[in-house]
C-alpha cells in the first residue's frame, strides 16, 4: 500500500513550482521575453521563441490544473489518477525545459532541472504503484 502523504507532498511541490513559474512569466512578461531572447540569441529556436514561450505557459497551466485537481481527488477520495497524470504532464514540461537549456548550452540550468525531473518521476512512480 502506497502512502498518499508522499504523493501529496511531491505533487504539492510540483504545483507550487508551476504556479510561481506561471506567475513570474505573466507578471513581468516583457522582461522575461527579453531574457529569453538574450538566452537563446545564438540558437535555431529564436524565430519561434514567442510560440515556445506560450506553449510552456500552457503546459505549465495544464500540469497545475491536473496537480491541483489530483490533490483534491487524492485527499478527498484516495484517487491517484489525476496526480499520476499531473506527474506525467510535469515530467513532459520539465523535459522540454531541459532540452531548451541544452540547446542554449546553459549546462548549470540543465543540471538544476534534473531535481524537478526526479521529483516528477518519483511522483509518477508512487502514483502508478497506487493505481
Amino acid at each position: 500500500m502506497i502512502s498518499s502523504t508522499a504523493v501529496t507532498l511531491l505533487s504539492l511541490s510540483l504545483l507550487i513550482t508551476f504556479v510561481f513559474s506561471i506567475g513570474e512569466k505573466i507578471v513581468d512578461i516583457s522582461s522575461y521575453q527579453n531574457w529569453l531572447k538574450e538566452h537563446f540569441k545564438n540558437t535555431f529556436v529564436l524565430p519561434v521563441l514567442n510560440l515556445l514561450f506560450y506553449l510552456i505557459i500552457i503546459l505549465e497551466l495544464i500540469s497545475s490544473v491536473l496537480l491541483l485537481y489530483g490533490l483534491y481527488e487524492l485527499i478527498r477520495f484516495e484517487n491517484f489518477q489525476f496526480v499520476y497524470l499531473g506527474g506525467i504532464a510535469s515530467f513532459i514540461c520539465f523535459l522540454i525545459l531541459l532540452i531548451g537549456q541544452r540547446i542554449a548550452k546553459d549546462y548549470q540550468s540543465s543540471a538544476n532541472l534534473m531535481i524537478y525531473i526526479l521529483v516528477s518521476i518519483a511522483s509518477i512512480y508512487l502514483s502508478e504503484m497506487a493505481l
